[in-house]
C-alpha cells in the first residue's frame, strides 16, 4: 500500500500542509496530527483511505453541513480503519443514530451527563451498506431498540455516501496527476 506526504494531501484537498496539521490537531479531521508539526509536514505519511475520510468530512461539512469535529467523528467511527473499498453494484452509505434515553434507577457512576441534565443519556448504532440496506437496519434498530429500553427515542440519524465522496476524490487526484488503483490505494 503505498502511502503519500502531507503535501500531496494539502495538494488534493486545495490547503495548505499547516491548515491540514492544524484541522487533525484540533480533531475536524479523522487524521493522526503526530507528535508536532514537523513530524506531521516531513513524516507522517497518509493512504487513500485516510485522503477519502478527509473528502466525506469535507462532504459532510460544506454548504452548512455539520462542524469539521462532528463529521470527522462520525466517520471514524462509521468506518476508522475498516473500510475497503468494494466493487458493489449500488453506492456504500455509511449511518449512525443516536438515541436519547432515560436513565433508571441504576448507578450512574462515570456515564456522561448531557445538556438534557442526568436523567437522560445518549446511545449509537452504526450501520454500513447500500441506502437500501441501511435504511431497513435503521428501521429494525429503532423498532427493537424501542421495545429493550423503555424511555428510548430515535432522535439524530447522520448518513453519508462513501462512493460519492470517493468518486470525487478519483476525479480530482487523476486532474492532480496521482493515480489510483481499482482497489482504492495510491499508485505511482
Amino acid at each position: 500500500m503505498l502511502k503519500i506526504s502531507a503535501a500531496v494531501i494539502g495538494t488534493l484537498f486545495g490547503v495548505s500542509v499547516h491548515a491540514l496539521y492544524k484541522a487533525a490537531a484540533n480533531e475536524e479531521l479523522p487524521l493522526d496530527a503526530g507528535q508536532s508539526f514537523l513530524s506531521f509536514s516531513e513524516t507522517q505519511s497518509f493512504t487513500y483511505h485516510d485522503a477519502l475520510m478527509i473528502e466525506l468530512t469535507r462532504q459532510l461539512h460544506d454548504d452548512g453541513g455539520v462542524s469539521p469535529v462532528v463529521a470527522s467523528k462520525f466517520i471514524w467511527n462509521s468506518i476508522g480503519s475498516n473500510y475497503a473499498h468494494d466493487h458493489a453494484a449500488s453506492d456504500r452509505w455509511i449511518a449512525m443514530v443516536r438515541w436519547r434515553n432515560t436513565w433508571g434507577a441504576a448507578p450512574r457512576g462515570s456515564f456522561p451527563v448531557t445538556l438534557f441534565g442526568p436523567n437522560e443519556y445518549w446511545s449509537t448504532a452504526h450501520f454500513a451498506g447500500s441506502l437500501q440496506s441501511v435504511q431497513a437496519d435503521i428501521a429494525e434498530a429503532i423498532d427493537s431498540y424501542s421495545d429493550d429500553i423503555t424511555e428510548s427515542d430515535a432522535a439524530r440519524i447522520l448518513m453519508a455516501n462513501v462512493s460519492a465522496a470517493d468518486r470525487r476524490l478519483r476525479k480530482r487526484a487523476a486532474t492532480l496527476g496521482v493515480a489510483v488503483t481499482a482497489d482504492g490505494n495510491f499508485s505511482i
